[in-house]
């Protein structure tokens, strides 16, 4: 038997023929390398490689890098689905904690870990819709735009008809893949509809402007929904309906999204849970891992919100602890994204006192805001 001899640095790495400082001559076996070493990536594809294996939570570290590494996390955020996330926020914080933790744990009353949200200086409004990471929230007659994990927030749009107390306000954002933008939507029902009417609009951010559409459902009745598939969800009555409440809840799924026939009982509710009625008090917040559906829950006795895991398996339903507040004024289950919209310069406009959008409707106009608050009204014709 010969000893392995010391080899020196070959010519090529794809060279048959072994240099020997001694031991036996000859062609040596066909060395077979790695497929990353005959196709190397450059760096730019290496960088995108380990990019896109991280959390979204991490990637939010690396875009200060440099205007490249901003560039490239952009676009892999972009097709990157991040977790679901449930968030709180009250007048004393905000909160958030991930659904999945609940199937860690099988107690009655569950005290799960919550992480601590980091909520802009000047942002003291509510929650009116989540899409894509994005939340809409509005303060007086502003709308904002909020990404919670990336910490952008920035005024959008503004609707003078959100300062009026005597409307009851539900509403939703979604996105529209056709003209590229994010769109609120907004149902309208006054307390004194002779005075202030009922009526639904659906606003641009791009253009400016909110339209009138037909909604051939009860506008009181309206409640909050999710977004599937691009479209904007709400639970409403039917214009013939009554609208009055059944003894019970049931928790329903569209098992063939589309197909009426689809829809599935999964849970039903005792109204005796509560002693109030529940098309006030009761949303849907998503599901957990193994099956438990979250809903969202007004305690009428404690005067606050809770969180509810109702299993479909026995009709059984246990209470997730949340931060006793008496202050919190929204809950709302959104997916992390690292998406920062740029193209919306409603807040640029309005330092400039140039903000105006328009309002289509029977009798259509464009509203100006001023340098001063005070807004002027211009009336149009629709071609305008």
């Amino acid at each position: 038997m010969w000893e392995p001899a010391q080899l020196t640095r070959p010519k090529s790495l794809a060279t048959k023929e072994w240099h020997h400082d001694r031991g036996p001559k000859g062609p040596a076996p066909e060395v077979k390398h790695p497929r990353w070493l005959l196709n190397p990536l450059d760096g730019e594809e290496i960088i995108v490689e380990i990019l896109s294996r991280l959390p979204l939570d991490s990637l939010t570290r690396f875009t200060s890098v440099s205007k490249q590494w901003h560039s490239l996390i952009s676009d892999i955020s972009v097709a990157k689905t991040g977790s679901p996330t449930v968030l709180i926020l009250s007048d004393s914080g905000a909160y958030s904690f991930s659904p999945h933790s609940i199937d860690q744990h099988q107690q009655e009353v569950l005290h799960i870990h919550m992480k601590s949200v980091r909520v802009p200086d000047n942002m003291h409004g509510y929650v009116m819709g989540s899409c894509n990471g994005l939340l809409l929230m509005h303060t007086d007659e502003d709308l904002y735009l909020w990404n919670p994990l990336t910490k952008f927030f920035k005024k959008v749009l503004a609707f003078d008809r959100l300062c009026d107390a005597g409307y009851r306000v539900r509403s939703g954002l979604c996105y529209d893949s056709t003209s590229g933008e994010y769109k609120p939507v907004i149902a309208f029902a006054h307390q004194t509809p002779s005075y202030g009417g009922e009526f639904v609009v659906v606003g641009s951010l791009k253009s400016k402007s909110w339209a009138v559409i037909h909604f051939p459902y009860r506008v009181p009745t309206v409640e909050s929904g999710p977004i599937v598939n691009e479209n904007l969800h709400w639970y409403a009555c039917k214009i013939n309906d009554s609208g009055n409440s059944e003894n019970n809840v049931e928790l329903l799924v569209m098992k063939d999204y589309g197909v009426q026939e689809s829809w599935t009982i999964m849970v039903v509710v005792s109204n005796s849970l509560t002693t109030g009625p529940y098309n006030e008090s009761f949303e849907l917040l998503g599901y957990t891992k193994n099956g438990e559906i979250l809903t969202r829950v007004w305690a009428w006795k404690e005067q606050g919100w809770q969180i509810w895991a109702f299993n479909p398996n026995d009709n059984s339903h246990r209470r997730i602890s949340i931060p006793e507040d008496p202050n919190c004024y929204a809950l709302i289950m959104h997916k992390e994204s690292l998406i920062i919209p740029t193209e919306y310069d409603w807040e640029e406009e309005e330092q400039k006192g140039e903000a105006s959008y328009v309002f289509r409707c029977d009798y259509s106009r464009r509203l100006k805001k001023g340098k001063d608050g005070n807004w002027t009204t211009e009336y149009i014709k629709d071609s305008e």
